[in-house]
């Protein structure tokens, strides 16, 4: 069953925060939350449900260097966790580097974090020059790499942002694309539900849903071309004539090829 494996490195203010924080999540992983709360509480009255989400498995935390690693691994769907992040810059936690490792298309996703904004691997690292040597793998040529990198990210899967942004900002982009697909989910299905209430063949009811963006499109394209040319040449009543006949020509042009292609 493919699932995606998230490796966190969490750097706190103080040694104190760091033992604080590694009890929340040994006493979370071991199905204590009585426990975990006590000792969240001390963190700061930190939330357990912005911290764990009960659907997590294959839990594992452990004090490395100058900080935490936590390790778990989730559904297909989680990405970065940002709402945990987020709860944590807010209890004492500094920096952090967050990696997923998405098994079902084999692709890795890394992002450094550094007081509660998403920062460059370079900004990050020219901050925190010790944390080089934790953070990197062991069998990473470090130096090529960063020489590598680039705005858009490195050959690890790093990404990097062109400024600093909040992590409350991800997280609300995060919960925003979340919401826009579970209603384009429940759209589909309420159509499918129509279609079949109203004795539609769902397969026939979607190629007709693509023929009229196709005809659509070729309606669009005919206006701008009359458009266009009305505008700059002369002769209007010419052009006009032209863009009324690529008014029927191509939507029908453009219908004809999307059922080519859905049918190829």
């Amino acid at each position: 069953m493919s699932q995606n494996v998230h490796t966190l490195h969490l750097f706190f203010e103080d040694p104190i925060r760091l033992k604080y924080c590694q009890l929340v999540f040994q006493y979370l992983q071991s199905d204590n939350p009585e426990q975990a709360e006590r000792w969240a509480e001390k963190l700061g009255g930190a939330d357990l449900a912005k911290l764990w989400d009960s659907d997590w498995f294959n839990h594992g935390v452990r004090a490395q260097g100058p900080g935490l690693v936590l390790n778990f691994d989730s559904s297909t769907h989680d990405g970065i966790p940002l709402q945990m992040l987020e709860e944590l810059f807010a209890h004492g936690l500094r920096s952090a580097v967050a990696e997923v490792f998405y098994d079902q298309v084999g692709e890795t996703e890394r992002m450094f974090f550094e007081q509660g904004m998403w920062v460059t691997r370079q900004s990050f690292y020219a901050s925190n020059p010790t944390l080089k040597a934790v953070v990197e793998r062991a069998d990473d040529d470090t130096e090529e790499r960063a020489g590598e990198e680039d705005e858009e990210g490195a050959s690890d899967g790093t990404k990097n942002p062109r400024k600093p942004v909040p992590v409350g900002t991800l997280r609300t982009q995060q919960d925003e694309r979340e919401r826009e697909g579970r209603e384009a989910v429940d759209a589909m299905v309420g159509m499918f539900k129509d279609m079949r209430e109203s004795g539609v063949n769902p397969v026939d009811g979607i190629m007709g849903i693509f023929m009229l963006k196709a005809g659509f499109k070729g309606l669009v394209h005919a206006a701008l071309f009359t458009l266009v040319t009305v505008l700059l040449f002369k002769g209007f009543w010419l052009w006009m004539g032209l863009g009324l006949l690529l008014a029927v020509v191509l939507p029908l042009y453009y219908m004809s090829t999307e059922r080519k292609s859905l049918f190829s």
